[in-house]
């Protein structure tokens, strides 16, 4: 993969990955990302069926970001303050990661909660960590 770009002009620009390299941690390198790639594909996958087939369905970088940034605008209009730990308690989809970037991008923890965890685990992180708030689209909850 070459990540080494030249603009209109034909000058030799940073590479991608030194720019990334610069970056002072994952919400900076994500925005470097997406400046870089805006809309190419940063997530692909298969609708909510689960069934066999291929990945169709696909979100920018911009996409990604973007609605990151929203959700993470949604937690502060609720009133979340910085630091407070989140748990993520779903599946393995696509909004997972939005979350998680969200929760990041607001200086908060995220404390990811599986679908597959105990009962006594997940009771044990909630006691331990005192999360904030929970997000889920899985129907058990």
């Amino acid at each position: 993969m070459n990540n080494t770009h030249t603009n209109a002009g034909g000058a030799h620009q940073m590479s991608v990955l030194e720019k990334i390299a610069k970056t002072k941690n994952l919400i900076e390198a994500i925005q470097a990302a997406s400046e870089e790639f805006a809309e190419s594909p940063a997530q692909k996958f298969k609708d909510d069926s689960k069934l066999s087939g291929e990945f169709k369905n696909e979100r920018s970088y911009k996409g990604l970001v973007d609605e990151a940034k929203n959700l993470g605008l949604g937690l502060i209009e609720i009133g979340v303050p910085q630091e407070s730990m989140i748990s993520i308690y779903s599946e393995n989809r696509p909004e997972w990661n939005i979350s998680d970037y969200a929760i990041l991008m607001n200086g908060c923890v995220t404390i990811g909660v599986y679908t597959n965890d105990s009962v006594e685990h997940i009771k044990l992180k909630c006691s331990t960590h005192g999360p904030t708030c929970c997000s889920s689209k899985t129907p058990q909850c």
